[in-house]
């Protein structure tokens, strides 16, 4: 009932680098961001109407070694390596969760930081415990990106942004970025406001640039009122 990323929780962004959100996911991918395989996440499915999900989403730093780059044949590879502390944060995130799970009256938690695949309330006092960074293996938890931010900022500089303040590629004259890439780096949340006005002011300096090449050329037939339908 009702929208389903209606609270977050920020008062960890700027301390332990991560951030937390309601969330609800639809059976399959649920299941394929369960740990593990059999009876375990079955039983897990089999409650799917009386299940509550938080949505962890770690702050990563941007890194020179994470990039992407154009091999040869012109195409993209990305080349991305978790730091030890994004790691950490994921795991913090999933102790802050299964404590508000627990201060919410759930039963068990499902986390993918632990060892085993769930913990019971009976056992919430070994949060600190069971939930640790080493239990998270990457290949076996599900980590996806989102809301992708600050790859080609914005500036005057060529050597410390990607496009001029309105948006086109320093060095090229047709070439303009438009959307949340703009950014100098992650704002930790999706603000879509902040990229439909970067958007709009990227367009009004192409229009400015573009000038009266942006207008239909004249009509040169047909009476006055009538318009040239290929226009």
């Amino acid at each position: 009932m009702g929208h389903p990323k209606s609270f977050y929780v920020d008062q960890f962004a700027d301390t332990e680098r991560f951030l937390l959100e309601t969330c609800i996911y639809f059976p399959f991918t649920l299941a394929k961001s369960l740990k593990g395989f059999g009876a375990e996440p079955d039983a897990l499915l089999g409650h799917f109407d009386r299940l509550q999900m938080i949505l962890l989403l770690a702050i990563d730093d941007a890194e020179a070694h994470n990039r992407i780059a154009i091999d040869a044949r012109g195409m993209p590879h990305v080349h991305y390596q978790f730091h030890p502390k994004t790691l950490e944060a994921f795991a913090a995130g999933c102790r802050a969760s299964t404590r508000i799970f627990f201060a919410a009256g759930a039963e068990r938690v499902h986390t993918p930081a632990m060892q085993d695949f769930s913990l019971t309330r009976e056992h919430a006092h070994q949060i600190d415990e069971k939930i640790q960074r080493r239990h998270l293996k990457l290949g076996q938890a599900t980590i996806s990106a989102a809301h992708l931010m600050g790859g080609c900022r914005m500036g005057n500089d060529p050597t410390t942004s990607v496009t001029d303040p309105w948006g086109k590629v320093h060095g090229q004259n047709d070439i303009y970025v438009a959307d949340a890439s703009l950014f100098p780096a992650a704002a930790e949340i999706n603000p879509y406001l902040t990229i439909m006005a970067l958007a709009d002011r990227v367009a009004e300096g192409i229009r400015h640039g573009l000038g009266n090449k942006l207008l239909p050329p004249p009509s040169t037939g047909g009476g006055q009122g009538e318009s040239d339908p290929n226009v």
